[in-house]
């Protein structure tokens, strides 16, 4: 899903075949893709769970570019981006987003999915500009009594 104004970032992935679904900016199809995302959860669940990714069964990486425009549009969309994010590792399913910081705004007022996405065992790239303050907020974002900052 590329919610940029842009849409520059993942076309390139489309022209070389390594995207299977692409929503582009469209809420309705960004929302089916979302809502098939955590239909396999289930199923996978049912199934007792999700071994190595294989052709058979593979992992599913659901990318979100500007997500922070999404969830403000759309509950549905964040809580089923937040179910995501808190139980689809362990069945072979996970949440890639870009967001211009990781202010509870960004992830649409939800503390819940501000917390999986930023949580220890998740990886964040900060980068840009405002790089390095995210990566200060990233550490403290969980805790509200956060230790000192080792950047400083």
């Amino acid at each position: 899903m590329d919610w940029a104004p842009s849409q520059k970032h993942f076309k390139p992935l489309l022209k070389s075949d390594a995207v299977d679904w692409f929503s582009g900016n469209e809420l309705d199809r960004s929302l089916r893709m979302l809502r098939a995302a955590v239909d396999i959860m289930e199923l996978r669940t049912r199934q007792g769970g999700y071994g190595e990714p294989s052709r058979d069964v593979p992992a599913i990486l659901v990318a979100i570019e500007e997500a922070h425009r999404l969830f403000d549009m759309s509950d549905e969309a964040l809580s089923l981006s937040e179910r995501i994010a808190q139980e689809g590792s362990s069945v072979g399913v996970s949440l890639f987003v870009t967001l211009p910081d990781i202010s509870p705004q960004s992830f649409g007022g939800s503390v819940g999915l501000q917390e999986a996405l930023t949580a220890d065992s998740n990886t964040t790239f900060a980068m840009g500009s405002e790089g390095l303050s995210m990566l200060r907020d990233r550490q403290h974002a969980p805790t509200s009594d956060a230790d000192p900052d080792p950047f400083c």
